[in-house]
C-alpha cells in the first residue's frame, strides 16, 4: 500500500482518494493508541479509563505512522499518542488533515525539535479526543 498526500491536494491510497471515518462517537470504531517511554506509563491510565467508560475500543500497532495512515483511510477512528517525534508523525498528520480529519497543533511549543502529543481523527470526534487527552 502506498499512502500519499499533498497540502491542498487531498490524500490517496494507491492513487485512490481516501477519507477519515464518518464516526460521531467513540463507539463507532477503534482508536489506535501509541505509547512512548519518554512519558510516564501513568500518563496513559486516565485515557484508558475515559475511553473504556465511553464504550470505546482501542488497539496498538506499534507504529504511529501506520496508525495515522489507517486513520486517514477510515480504518480507524483516531490515533492518540502522548509523545512522538516530528520525523515519525508529520507525514501521517498531513494524511489525516488532507483526508478530512483534524489534528492537534503538533508544532506548537517547539514540537518540530522536541516532539509533542499526537491527536488525530474525524472532526466530529475532536472534542471527545480533547476530553480523553486533557491530562497530557
Amino acid at each position: 500500500e502506498l499512502f500519499a498526500a499533498r497540502r491542498g491536494g487531498g490524500a490517496v491510497l494507491n492513487g485512490v482518494p481516501i477519507r477519515v471515518a464518518d464516526a460521531t462517537s467513540l463507539a463507532d470504531g477503534t482508536v489506535s493508541l501509541g505509547y512512548s517511554l519518554r512519558v510516564p506509563v501513568t500518563s496513559m491510565l486516565p485515557l484508558f479509563d475515559k475511553l473504556l467508560n465511553a464504550r470505546g475500543m482501542y488497539q496498538r500497532h506499534g507504529s504511529g505512522a501506520l496508525g495515522l495512515a489507517w486513520t486517514a483511510a477510515g480504518r480507524l477512528i483516531g490515533y492518540l499518542e502522548p509523545h512522538m517525534n516530528s520525523w515519525d508523525c508529520l507525514a501521517g498528520l498531513l494524511l489525516v488533515e488532507e483526508a478530512g480529519g483534524f489534528t492537534n497543533d503538533f508544532l506548537e511549543n517547539n514540537g518540530l525539535l522536541d516532539g509533542n502529543p499526537v491527536i488525530a481523527g474525524p472532526k466530529a470526534l475532536e472534542a471527545e479526543f480533547a476530553r480523553l487527552t486533557d491530562h497530557w
